[in-house]
């Protein structure tokens, strides 16, 4: 999803979490500024739905809860307030005293990439969420191909990265000791493009 800042103005948190009560559509706090986070495509929204769905079924039973990018994650060092595509908490719940309803000690996030965000999930976004100490993952996921790359900060905290590609790979989920079959993850996609387009090939 893209964002857009909605003002100039520089809105205290206060002000901002009051709007988003009442707001019809999400937006980020980016210490002082807000952004309306812009609707997806109907891949977005399938994969979203497809990931929150994965993650549900492996936490159930464990002591770890997903959430839906409808929950708000709160970096204080920096004073955001970030919605991410899916995240999961194990253990207590734990939010902040400006807002209960936020979570403040996810151990994975997901972001579906969409092309006027990519950049900014797999930068700045994913420099913000590494502020979090209890985060363990980072699941970036393709809307257009079958394509996830997932990153995760090892006992040393060292963060790894890896690659999955085709409907016929499987995505390690190492922080629940769990995998997902890229073929469930993509079946509700539609015009699903190549891992590697020769024409991208070309152009670089």
């Amino acid at each position: 999803m893209s964002e857009q800042l909605i003002s100039q103005k520089s809105y205290s948190v206060e002000e901002y979490l009051a709007l988003e009560r009442v707001a019809e559509q999400r937006h980020e706090y980016h210490a002082g500024a807000m952004r309306a986070m812009a609707g997806g495509s109907r891949n977005h929204g399938a994969l979203g739905a497809g990931i929150v769905t994965e993650l549900t079924l492996m936490t159930r039973g464990t002591n770890c809860t997903t959430f839906n990018g409808d929950v708000k994650v709160r970096i204080d060092q920096e004073d955001r307030f970030l919605y991410p595509e899916a995240s999961v908490v194990c253990g207590k719940v734990e939010g902040s005293d400006l807002d209960k309803h936020c979570i403040t000690n996810p151990v994975l996030i997901t972001e579906v990439l969409s092309p006027s965000t990519e950049a900014y999930d797999r930068g700045r976004k994913f420099m913000l969420y590494q502020l979090l100490p209890s985060l363990r993952e980072y699941v970036l996921i393709d809307q257009n191909r079958p394509v996830v790359s997932t990153f995760y900060k090892n006992d040393q905290g060292i963060w790894e990265s890896y690659f999955y590609a085709g409907l016929e790979d499987q995505v390690e989920i190492r922080s629940l000791g769990a995998r997902i079959n890229m073929a469930i993850l993509y079946a509700k996609v539609e015009d699903l493009g190549p891992v590697f387009d020769p024409q991208e090939e070309e152009s670089a």
